[in-house]
């Protein structure tokens, strides 16, 4: 797969949900990733692609699959580690100490 394609489809994605206002979808995303740059695969290499795009399907509250940008950054890991050092701490039961850096 070349750069221009995965830039495409990461285009293509953002697009959707910005100008369609809908959700998108494997066979949407196929559809339309066929009509705009020709993709000549299926459903499971685009599914492959979006992942290794840092997309993730996330379950919404109707028990549906969402597409979301994953966000996985050192200030989210750092966030949940103090979070759960917090949590240790009230528990009371281990001592915490802070470094910092």
């Amino acid at each position: 797969m070349e750069n221009f394609d995965t830039c495409a489809i990461r285009n293509i994605i953002q697009d959707f949900s910005m100008y369609e206002k809908e959700i998108p979808c494997i066979p949407k995303l196929v559809l339309i990733s066929n009509q705009k740059i020709c993709f000549p695969w299926g459903r499971r290499s685009l599914d492959s692609l979006i992942k290794s795009l840092q997309f993730k399907w996330r379950k919404c509250h109707k028990n549906r699959k969402i597409l979301a940008k994953r966000t996985n950054t050192v200030t989210d890991t750092v966030t949940w580690r103090l979070r759960y050092l917090e949590q240790i701490k009230s528990s009371g039961t281990v001592e915490v100490k802070y470094f910092s850096h």
